[in-house]
């Protein structure tokens, strides 16, 4: 494999994690959602709790 297939592969294989991840995402906030439940959020080192609702998607 050469330099440009390999950056080609890695590009694509990049783009299928990050796919992957926005898809997981969704997920969670939907169940989430169905079950009337918080999201735990971390932001400067403090725990942050978000209610589903209150995410759009």
């Amino acid at each position: 494999m050469n330099k440009k297939e390999k950056n080609k592969f890695i590009k694509e294989l990049n783009e299928k994690i990050l796919l992957g991840l926005d898809l997981t995402i969704k997920r969670l906030i939907e169940k989430k959602l169905k079950e009337n439940r918080k999201l735990v959020f971390s932001e400067n080192g403090k725990i942050v709790y978000v209610d589903a609702k209150d995410i759009k998607i």
